[in-house]
């Protein structure tokens, strides 16, 4: 079995006119991730096999080239393995945006925590920018805070799970 990660930008993973496309390697296996600023489309099959497009630094390449080379594969999974951590998973932006979260600012505040801008984290999860400001203001009024750093600090308290002598 291949296992296949395939790094997207974020305006590419969430434009709607390539939703089928992004739904069916989904469905065929494939682990989708997207980042607000990759370094260039590419993905790798197994520790040999790259694929780069023609012209490094192509969002979404008009042409790609599968190349067998450990070693140009050793060093490229270095960088994907990197921006690979750095992205989210467009499984779980879906949950995000279909509201499986607890809150309703729950999904701005876990892709802002992964790094992202408010207004990217809007745009990640279909919705106007300005709903995804007052989400945050909402969400700092709930926590009694300031800053959007005292909302990051106390969001991420509130995630921690409560020990039971605590809750009563």
């Amino acid at each position: 079995k291949v296992d296949v990660r395939l790094l997207m930008s974020l305006s590419d993973a969430t434009n709607p006119a390539g939703y089928d496309r992004v739904q069916g390697e989904l469905e065929s296996g494939v682990q989708i991730r997207m980042h607000p600023n990759p370094p260039s489309f590419f993905w790798i099959t197994d520790h040999d096999t790259v694929g780069l497009p023609l012209q490094w630094g192509e969002a979404w390449p008009t042409s790609v080239v599968a190349i067998q080379s450990p070693t140009l594969a050793a060093v490229l999974t270095w960088v994907y393995d990197r921006v690979w951590s750095e992205a989210i998973s467009v499984d779980s932006l879906m949950q995000m945006a279909a509201g499986e979260d607890g809150h309703p600012w729950d999904g701005m505040l876990r892709l802002m925590n992964q790094g992202m801008t408010m207004d990217a984290a809007s745009a990640a999860l279909g919705i106007a920018p300005r709903t995804g400001r007052r989400r945050v203001a909402d969400a700092m009024a709930q926590f009694g805070v300031t800053s959007h750093f005292s909302l990051g600090a106390a969001w991420q308290a509130a995630q921690l799970p409560q020990p039971e002598l605590l809750r009563s």
